[in-house]
């Protein structure tokens, strides 16, 4: 059996020259009637499945609404994804 290289292991390293500090998330106005719409999306995910209603309390509050307009491509293949888009209406086509 041959002894596969290991891969590397790092982590920040915090101390008086790098404080680290509390998280903060982020926060975006919204209607009750948008919390529960985005509630009820999220309870349909697999992948929110695990957290608590506090949890998702905190992804819901960082949501910020974006508007596409017909035809616009919003996630082209290939692309680095850095958002999570949670349809309200419309359909979008893959």
């Amino acid at each position: 059996m041959k002894n596969k290289p290991r891969a590397s292991v790092s982590a920040e390293a915090f101390g008086s020259w790098n404080k680290q500090k509390a998280f903060e998330p982020k926060k975006f106005e919204k209607t009750p009637e948008q919390e529960s719409a985005i509630r009820d999306k999220l309870n349909m995910a697999f992948m929110f499945s695990a957290l608590d209603e506090k949890e998702k309390d905190i992804v819901i509050a960082a949501m910020q609404e974006r508007v596409a307009q017909a035809k616009e491509h919003i996630i082209d293949q290939g692309d680095e994804g850095d958002c999570l888009y949670v349809i309200g209406q419309g359909t979008l086509i893959c």
